[in-house]
């Protein structure tokens, strides 16, 4: 398991050493300290924190529409999804298919679309 050796030297500047194993990292605080005379040391065990990536969709409906502020092809008002939309999509908000990703329609900030410059 890999450990992380933190000190501040005399002259206040902060570093940090990664070593293998806990004996290697105390050999290199007694090496800071006998050799450097650094004495703010902390040895941290680093452990893996397991993470997962979710896929997350928002869909706005583009305001170039005649549709996009009234009532939509399926006869719904702004806000009235059918009974499918968004299911098992964390966020998904109803719209007409045609989305704007990373959460900023035509209207709120600039018309910025995905993987446009």
């Amino acid at each position: 398991m890999d450990h992380l050796v933190r000190f501040s030297t005399a002259g206040g500047r902060a570093g940090q050493h990664t070593a293998d194993s806990l004996n290697e990292a105390l050999q290199f605080v007694e090496r800071l300290r006998n050799n450097e005379d650094v004495s703010d040391v902390h040895v941290f065990r680093m452990q893996e924190v397991p993470i997962s990536f979710r896929t997350y969709y928002k869909v706005e409906v583009s305001a170039d529409g005649d549709d996009a502020e009234g009532v939509g092809d399926d006869g719904r008002g702004p806000g009235q999804a059918s009974a499918s939309a968004g299911v098992g999509v964390p966020g998904a908000a109803p719209g007409n298919g045609q989305g704007v990703a990373g959460g900023e329609g035509p209207g709120e900030g600039g018309g910025r679309r995905l993987f446009s410059r």
